[in-house]
């Protein structure tokens, strides 16, 4: 067992042929669930109230767990907030980028 899991997915505690994919978001989780209908797949469902913390989780066959991650990535991925949310300081870390490396293009064409 790893440290960290900087995933939201584990093996099934007590059976070797599920993995768990657990997530603390309600949309998210009801994202996940319409693909993995759509898709077909068998899963169980639980939702573990420990606390404060409400998680949804979904066991799903390991067999299917190649199709089942990209369904994560999807569900994740429509529901992820921007790394950088104010669009003002986005455009401005990409122009500073480039701006870098237009100039160390530039440096290295001149070495020449």
């Amino acid at each position: 067992m790893s440290l960290f899991n900087l995933t939201n997915s584990r093996e099934h505690p007590t059976d070797a042929r599920y993995m768990v994919f657990f997530f603390s978001d309600y949309d998210m989780a009801v994202s996940f669930e319409d693909e993995l209908v759509k898709e077909g797949l068998y899963f169980e469902k639980d939702v573990s109230e420990a606390g404060e913390n409400k998680r949804w989780l979904y066991a799903v066959k390991r067999r299917d767990q190649a199709r089942v991650k990209q369904l994560n990535y999807i569900a994740t991925g429509r529901h992820r907030k921007p790394f950088i949310a104010d669009p003002i300081l986005r455009y401005l870390v990409l122009a500073i980028s480039a701006g870098l490396i237009i100039l160390a293009i530039i440096g290295y064409i001149k070495s020449q």
